[in-house]
């Protein structure tokens, strides 16, 4: 069973004006142009999921390029043994924080 849940935000005056003048270009009160605007930002994922995975390709090809940097500056063995070390390192600090975010409150 679905419960309602209801928000009280604070908006700056002219967000509110936005918010108004929207709604009614819609035909539709503040709270009804609020809730689709929630849910369409939802259903997309938002633009934080999408900050996300760019930052994941930018991290992704950064690495690639590292990797070629260093096979060819310190040969493929040195070059191998940082990257298994940085792995380890970042390893840990993610399992840190999937660790810190299980807790509940």
């Amino acid at each position: 069973m679905t419960r309602e849940l209801r928000l009280t935000v604070r908006l700056s005056p002219n967000a509110i004006n936005r918010i108004k003048l929207r709604a009614e270009e819609l035909g539709i009160s503040s709270a009804e142009y609020l809730r689709a605007v929630v849910e369409n930002d939802l259903r997309r994922g938002g633009d934080a999921d999408t900050l996300a995975r760019m930052n994941t390709e930018i991290t992704l090809v950064s690495g690639m390029m590292l990797r070629e940097w260093l096979t060819y500056a310190l040969g493929k063995d040195r070059a191998k043994s940082l990257e298994d070390w940085a792995n380890g390192r970042a390893s840990g600090v993610i399992q840190e924080a999937l660790r810190e975010r299980s807790v509940d409150p």
